[in-house]
C-alpha cells in the first residue's frame, strides 16, 4: 500500500567517507488522506537515518523545495511512526496557512491554525524549516532553529516524540542533515535494477567481491549485481537520486546506514 500512496527517491551526499545529507523526493496522493486511519502511510520516516539534530533534542530541521505548495512534518510517539499519538504540522504556501494538529487514534484536533503572509522564502529554491517540541510547547519556524517562529501552541496532553516523518501535497524535495557511517551491511532488492550514475563497471565471479569494491569506495552507495555473464558488477555513485525498476536479470544492493536500521531504497 505504501507504494500506492507515495513515490520516494533517495540521494546521498558523502563527505570524507561520512554520509552527511540525504535528499528525499516525495510525491503523495492525498485524495483519501482524511479517510485513512493509518496516517503514517503517507509519510517518509526520517528517524532511522540518524537525524542532526537528533530527535532526543526535541527539535528537527529540514529543507524543502515545495514547488509553491508545501508539506507536513509528522511527530509520533513511536520510532516507526505507527504509534497512536502524533502531532502534524502542515504549512500550505499558496494558502498562507500553518496548522498544528494533534492526532490520537482516529481523533484529530487542530490545536492552532494561523495565516502567515509568506511562509516559504521561494517557490523555486529550498527553504529551511524547523519544528520544536518541549514540555507540550510545539513551535514551527523557518531558517535556523529558534529563529523566525511562525506559530506556537501548547498541548496539555503532550507525549514523548520518538519518530519524525515528512510528506508533501504534490511533488517536493527535502534535504535532511544526518550523521551516518556505512558499516558494511547491505540490503537486497531482488530482480531490481537501479538506474543512476555509475562509478564503475566490472566483472566479478561472486557478489561478495562486488560488495567489497563498493565498501572500499567513499563515493559508492550501492551496487547492481547480475549472476553470470561479464560486466556484472555496477557500483552506484552517491549524490544522485536513487531510482529503481523491475529487471529479472539484476539484483540491487543498497548500503545500510546505522548498522541495519536505515537501508536506502529497501524501506
Amino acid at each position: 500500500m505504501k507504494s500506492e500512496l507515495r513515490a520516494v527517491q533517495y540521494k546521498l551526499c558523502i563527505q570524507r567517507n561520512r554520509i552527511n545529507e540525504v535528499v528525499i523526493e516525495t510525491l503523495t496522493n492525498r485524495s483519501n488522506y482524511y479517510a485513512e486511519k493509518e496516517i503514517y502511510k503517507y509519510y517518509t520516516n526520517l528517524t532511522p537515518f540518524g537525524l542532526v539534530p537528533s530527535v532526543s533534542e526535541n527539535v528537527t530541521s529540514v529543507e524543502i523545495y515545495p514547488h509553491c505548495l508545501g508539506g507536513c512534518i509528522f511527530l509520533n510517539n513511536a520510532v516507526n511512526l505507527e504509534g497512536n499519538t502524533s502531532y502534524e504540522i502542515c504549512f500550505l504556501h499558496l494558502n498562507n496557512l500553518i496548522t498544528i494538529t494533534r492526532i490520537s487514534g482516529e481523533d484529530r484536533a487542530v490545536l492552532k491554525a494561523t495565516a502567515y503572509r509568506k511562509i516559504l522564502h521561494s517557490c523555486e529554491d529550498y527553504t529551511k524549516v524547523w519544528v520544536s517540541w518541549n514540555d507540550g510547547v510545539i513551535a514551527f519556524g523557518t531558517g535556523n532553529v529558534g529563529m523566525n517562529e511562525k506559530i506556537t501552541t501548547t498541548d496539555s496532553k503532550h507525549f514523548l516524540v520518538y519518530g519524525v516523518g515528512v510528506t508533501s501535497f504534490t511533488e517536493a524535495v527535502w534535504k535532511v542533515n544526518i550523521k551516518a557511517n556505512p558499516t558494511g551491511y547491505y540490503c537486497a532488492l531482488a530482480y531490481t535494477y537501479c538506474y543512476t550514475k555509475l562509478l564503475s563497471v566490472s566483472t566479478q565471479q561472486i557478489r561478495t567481491f562486488c560488495a567489497l569494491e563498493c565498501q572500499m569506495s567513499k563515493d559508492c552507495i550501492g551496487f547492481n549485481y547480475r549472476y553470470g555473464g561479464s560486466m556484472n558488477c555496477e557500483l552506484i555513485e552517491g549524490g544522485e537520486l536513487i531510482e529503481t525498476e523491475d529487471d529479472y536479470e539484476w539484483h540491487y544492493y543498497a548500503k545500510c546506514l546505522q548498522d541495519k536500521s536505515a537501508c536506502l531504497a529497501c524501506r
